[in-house]
């Protein structure tokens, strides 16, 4: 076969594959991750609070005819929050616990650069309303990664206090004390492309 013919085989099979419908089948994996589940709701509050979770560094390793997927520790916490009133200028993270639930109290922590600061961001929206009109807005996202904060596979207590600052200058605290249980994947399985 001519290098010219190989070459057109080839591109034609990475354009093919490209337009595969979005949850086709990309291959069979083995799965090794493990991921941090809140045992509850957080509770609604009038104050704002950021969403918080934990991010196990998931990599996939092969994705066409297989590989592996696994999770990667130590892990991170992760932070969000969008003000959709544009009066805040920061969140500042001042304190994070994790304890497992043997009583062990994550070491990690103490290593955190505190306090961790995050300034918002200005972020667009565009969304269509009824008779096609389009309407543009901008809001503040807040977000942010503590790194390398949980380094075992198991359940747990997140314990976190901060506060964000307002335009104004004021600040406006904040508690979040979130139980976690741990749910392991091991197993064989098709890798659905999302």
């Amino acid at each position: 076969m001519r290098i010219s013919t190989l070459l057109t085989l080839m591109i034609a099979s990475v354009l093919l594959n490209s337009c595969k419908p979005s949850g086709s089948v990309v291959g069979t994996h083995k799965f090794d991750t493990v991921a941090f589940e809140q045992t509850s709701p957080p509770a609604v509050s009038a104050e704002p609070v950021p969403k918080v979770w934990v991010d196990t560094n998931m990599e996939v390793d092969g994705l066409i005819g297989g590989g592996t997927v696994q999770s990667k520790s130590p892990y991170h916490i992760r932070l969000d929050y969008t003000d959709n009133s544009s009066s805040l200028s920061a969140l500042e993270i001042t304190m994070v616990e994790v304890t497992y639930d043997d009583g062990t109290v994550e070491a990690a922590t103490k290593r955190l650069a505190l306090p961790h600061r995050i300034a918002g961001r200005p972020y667009e929206t565009v969304n269509s309303i009824s008779g096609g009109r389009i309407v543009r807005s901008t809001v503040d996202i807040f977000s942010g990664v503590l790194r390398d904060a949980i380094t075992q596979d198991a359940s747990l207590t997140l314990k976190i206090e901060g506060f964000f600052t307002t335009h104004a200058g004021t600040t406006q605290s904040f508690t979040i004390n979130s139980h976690y249980t741990v749910r392991f994947d091991k197993s064989i399985k098709p890798l659905v492309d999302r």
